[in-house]
């Protein structure tokens, strides 16, 4: 999929031309291939529709003026599309995008009717490591700050093949920790996404999304393609 900057002769191109489809939405133009619909009703993508059915549902029993808040946090901490770097979210957008996160993580649906709580910025990684040690997958990552105020959440994706480097929506949630460091064996959780442990060699893609514990707030999406290497 690509984005659409009109020039000032073209303003608007709709529709289907020999299988690329054009089309507009709330945040932007696009051009892509027509999709082919590949199990609509697939575990995962069920889930994440239950999440976004749930975030939805918790805005709409918001009172008038929690909305306002949350509009109001929208427009005084603006945060943006993220294919449109210029499409400002509205409240309901970052209501849902945060919540769908955070609900992944708790594992359960809370909605926050308030906003509280301090800014936070970016913890940059320092260091990101797989590691296969005998029994145990390790997988290990270091931040330069580490104050525990974020919640990080991680997905990962099956072995990559060699040359292949666009992770897209490659990856399947794995866990979440705050911005501590850690070390902590996969292989279990892995093999329960993926079916089978990855090796030394492997390439995997790692999306690593930060989000404030008490705001609405997605501070960061990082994306790498780790090998896996062999413990000593």
């Amino acid at each position: 999929m690509a984005r659409i900057i009109y020039s000032a002769l073209v303003t608007k191109i709709s529709g289907s031309i020999a299988g690329t489809t054009f089309q507009k939405n709330a945040y932007g133009h696009t051009v892509k291939s027509k999709a082919t619909m590949v199990r609509p009703a697939a575990p995962l993508q069920n889930s994440r529709k239950i999440l976004f059915s749930a975030a939805t549902k918790g805005w709409n029993s918001l009172s008038s003026a929690q909305k306002d808040s949350y509009n109001v946090y929208a427009s005084t901490r603006p945060q943006f599309a993220k294919n449109n770097p210029s499409s400002q979210l509205s409240g309901f957008a970052i209501f849902c995008k945060w919540h769908m996160l955070e609900m992944l993580r708790a594992g359960n649906i809370a909605i926050n009717t308030t906003i509280s709580g301090s800014y936070n910025s970016v913890d940059l990684y320092s260091n990101v490591s797989i590691v296969e040690n005998g029994a145990f997958i390790d997988f290990s990552v270091d931040f330069f700050t580490g104050d525990s105020a974020i919640w990080c959440l991680f997905f990962i994706s099956r072995p990559f093949r060699p040359g292949e480097n666009f992770i897209g929506s490659k990856v399947r949630y794995l866990f979440y920790k705050p911005n501590a460091d850690f070390n902590v064996d996969i292989r279990s959780a892995y093999t329960s996404l993926w079916g089978n442990a990855p090796a030394p060699g492997d390439r995997l893609a790692l999306t690593a999304v930060q989000i404030e514990k008490t705001q609405p707030f997605i501070i960061n999406r990082t994306q790498f393609i780790i090998e896996v290497i062999a413990g000593a």
